[in-house]
């Protein structure tokens, strides 16, 4: 078995759960949509601000019932998803965030 790089693995943990699309900004996740591109068939659905990903998982998550994943830039772009996504979660909707981090 050939060795996974990390974002290898969340995008074969997204695969068994059967996601079909994320929504996010690209940035620091960089190899995050590389990898969606070049090791599956979920499809990366670019947005031009952190708050389009939310809501867009939202959307999918609440017309499929399934649920749904967006991903942000750390710093200011997590910060400005958690506002919306803290909503979400109220609305108890699946949706999960996929971030990183770069010391």
């Amino acid at each position: 078995m050939a060795k996974l790089t990390p974002w290898q693995m969340v995008v074969e943990a997204l695969k068994a759960e059967g996601i079909d699309r994320v929504f996010g900004l690209p940035g620091n996740p960089l190899h995050f949509v590389a990898d969606l591109n070049q090791h599956s068939d979920i499809k990366p659905v670019l947005v031009r601000h952190e708050h389009s990903g939310a809501a867009l998982a939202y959307a999918t998550a609440r017309m499929t019932g399934h649920p749904a994943v967006c991903f942000a830039n750390p710093g200011p772009g997590i910060s400005g998803e958690i506002i919306l996504l803290d909503g979400i979660c109220l609305l108890f909707f699946f949706i999960s965030d996929i971030s990183s981090f770069v010391p």
